[in-house]
């Protein structure tokens, strides 16, 4: 097997614009160094479409070495009904060490030599490893989830835990850059969202840097989401020139390439490097608006339509989980569920998932609404700007063309075109994909690709 490998899990970012960046910055960044690496161009099966072209899809197929027809995990918060190994979980078998920091859509799994383990912020029941780095994801896990009913009380001492953890875990010097990085965005764009998602990013790959450094795993593997929320959110022209916050978001990116570097001398000779978006994203402008909505409390709407349930676990965008006590409260929510419409069509995807006693479901239009239209629950109406808040305006849909950059001799001297995104990891690690994959039970590709049967209505 190779020597030590570092990947780093860049989100969706697009190729032009990091490029047309870099050539913004002065002579010998970072963003360029990553480009000058070897090149291939990536590609994935599942359509726009499909439910599957999603980051949560596709990184389940990375880490996997699997494609979504196989692995069947369609949902964020699904993965503990995974089947297939990840990676991790093949190199721990054989003795290998790993970090793994913000994996989306992941687990910690069967992998006792993995040494540290930082679950995304979106996944809610899977724990950090170990316990005390938990306060690095509890923090951006509560504004995901919550973001439109948030608690000024929950938010300071969450964050209170989180810039302790950070001092302890990233070091002094990385914790006054920082606090520098987040004054500038606030100064420049306000308290805006995309500000402190950088700036969380920056102080916890500091940290994932003091870690690999001290620990020195076989695999550092490290997942950055920033681009692709900006990219969504704010990608509003074609002309670079008008996109100050999707500048700030790769200058953030440019100074956390140049912190592995100094830490981890990123760009050595001698060290082996793996940078992937997975998936990329283009730019919607010259497309009709796609708006997403979301609910503003899942909770609270619930008990207003009566629905019995144990909790509901809220995800980042337009959809959640909702968990039960028993199979007939959750048959009786989904028939609920299905009669809310918005202008006579239905408010909500919903997906039934008897054997976890959970109801998955998703906001399912995205057409600009007016400020008198209402929901209707049978002869009932709920007014649609007190349940339903707009969230943005898409600027950026995602795209089945992915790009990995490396310097990895067993990946090919030669630019590589069109092979599918989840052979990444095989093509590295040969020796640990040596078994053909195991398929999800075919009554669970049922419920993933929207067929329920009888017993799941």
């Amino acid at each position: 097997m190779h020597e030590n490998l570092t990947f780093i899990g860049l989100n969706e970012f697009n190729p032009d614009l990091i490029s047309n960046i870099a050539g913004t910055l002065p002579k010998g960044n970072y963003l360029s160094k990553l480009l000058a690496c070897r090149k291939i161009e990536c590609t994935t099966e599942d359509q726009l479409d499909s439910g599957y072209l999603e980051p949560w899809v596709q990184w389940v197929s990375i880490q996997t070495g699997t494609p979504s027809a196989i692995h069947g995990i369609k949902n964020l918060g699904d993965i503990m009904r995974l089947k297939q190994p990840q990676l991790w979980e093949r190199l721990s078998k054989i003795g290998k060490s790993s970090i793994i920091w913000g994996a989306m859509n992941a687990r910690r799994g069967d992998s006792d030599h993995c040494q540290i383990f930082l679950p995304d912020p979106w996944v809610f029941d899977e724990p950090a490893f170990p316990d005390e780095i938990g306060a690095f994801v509890e923090l951006p896990r509560y504004l995901a989830k919550n973001y439109t009913s948030l608690s000024a009380f929950r938010i300071i001492k969450l964050a209170g835990a989180f810039l302790a953890n950070g001092f302890r875990h990233a070091g002094l010097q990385n914790f006054l850059k920082f606090f520098w990085l987040v004054a500038r965005g606030m100064a420049k764009f306000g308290p805006r969202n995309m500000v402190f998602i950088c700036g969380f990013e920056y102080l916890s790959a500091a940290a994932f840097c003091r870690q690999a450094k001290n620990l020195e795993p076989d695999l550092s593997f490290i997942f950055l989401n920033s681009l692709a929320h900006v990219q969504h959110h704010y990608w509003k022209s074609t002309d670079i020139k008008r996109l100050s916050e999707i500048k700030f978001a790769y200058a953030t990116i440019e100074k956390i390439l140049a912190l592995m570097d100094r830490e981890l001398n990123l760009f050595s000779p001698d060290r082996r490097i793996v940078v992937s978006n997975g998936l990329s994203q283009v730019n919607t402008s010259a497309d009709a608006p796609w708006v997403l909505y979301r609910v503003r409390n899942m909770d609270g709407f619930l008990n207003k339509l009566d629905v019995s349930f144990s909790r509901v676990e809220t995800l980042m965008s337009y959809d959640g989980h909702i968990i039960f006590d028993n199979l007939d409260d959750m048959k009786t929510a989904r028939r609920t569920l299905a009669d809310v419409h918005i202008n006579d069509v239905p408010l909500l995807l919903l997906e039934a998932h008897p054997d976890q006693l959970k109801l998955f479901f998703r906001i399912d239009f995205s057409e600009v609404i007016g400020p008198e239209t209402s929901i209707s629950i049978g002869s009932e109406t709920l007014n649609f700007g007190d349940e339903i808040a707009k969230v943005v305006v898409r600027t950026g849909k995602h795209s089945q063309n992915g790009v990995i950059y490396h310097n990895c001799s067993e990946l090919g001297v030669d630019e590589m075109s069109g092979f599918l995104n989840h052979n990444l990891f095989k093509i590295i690690y040969p020796e640990l994909f040596f078994d053909d994959p195991v398929a999800q039970p075919e009554a669970d590709r049922r419920i993933y690709r929207g067929k329920f049967s009888a017993d799941s209505q």
